[in-house]
C-alpha cells in the first residue's frame, strides 16, 4: 500500500493512473497504437478506470473504429453510473 495523505493507495491502481497518464500522452502526439496498448495495460491492471475507457473510445473514433468505440464507451458509462 501506499498512502497519500489520508489516503490509502495499492499499487494497482497507481499503476494503472501511471498507463493512463502514459498513453494520454502518446495519444496528444499521435501515437495511436502505442497509446492504445498503454490503455490496454491502465486496463488490465484495472477495470473501474472510466477515463482509461472514455479515452479509448475517443482513440477508437478517431481511427474510424466506431463499432468498438460504442462498445467502449458503453462500458465507461457503467462504471460511471
Amino acid at each position: 500500500m501506499v498512502f497519500a495523505g489520508n489516503y490509502q493507495v495499492d499499487s494497482a491502481a497507481k499503476h494503472s493512473k501511471n498507463k493512463t497518464d502514459k498513453a494520454e500522452r502518446k495519444l496528444t502526439k499521435r501515437y495511436y497504437s502505442s497509446a492504445m496498448s498503454s490503455y490496454n495495460k491502465a486496463l488490465s491492471l484495472n477495470k473501474e478506470l472510466f477515463l482509461a475507457y472514455q479515452k479509448m473510445a475517443e482513440l477508437q473514433y478517431l481511427t474510424e473504429d466506431y463499432d468498438a468505440s460504442i462498445l467502449t464507451f458503453n462500458k465507461a458509462l457503467k462504471i460511471d453510473t
